[in-house]
């Protein structure tokens, strides 16, 4: 009988700290895969095609062909910042988007979500990082 009601405590409360393990993996890889997004970014930043292949080539193999993971990637914005003034700039345009004497500083930013179906929790799962390139 003691065995019987410890274990309907213990073992729903190891099953939930499974479903958040899971959950915060699938957190670190949708992060890993955007900073390889960002890597990319830095050396093409207006290529958006490419910086989109080089975070869904970097995601686990599961979640792109299995289609279990339901992954939203945003379209990458790019953004500027004056930075003697930090004025914000917009990067569109010709020429430089600051005044003399002022160094631009250009920023890539990635944002993707997924949604993680657990036994006891599904959270939507949300990860953005943001590439610093000239």
């Amino acid at each position: 009988m003691e065995l019987a009601i410890v274990c309907a405590i213990l073992v729903p409360a190891v099953l939930a700290v499974v479903d958040i393990g899971n959950a915060a993996q699938q957190q670190i890889e949708l992060q890993q895969a955007l900073h390889a997004g960002g890597q990319y970014a830095m050396s093409f930043p207006t290529d958006t095609t490419g910086i989109t292949s080089a975070i869904t080539n970097a995601l686990p193999s599961n979640w792109v062909s299995g289609s279990t993971k339901n992954i939203t990637l945003a379209t990458p914005t790019a953004s500027c910042t004056c930075w003697t003034s930090g004025s914000t700039s917009n990067c569109a345009g010709s020429g430089a988007p600051c005044t003399s004497g002022q160094t631009v500083e250009r920023f890539m930013t990635l944002t993707a979500s997924s949604t993680y179906t657990g036994s006891f929790i599904s959270p939507t799962i949300s990860a953005s990082y943001v590439a610093r390139y000239q």
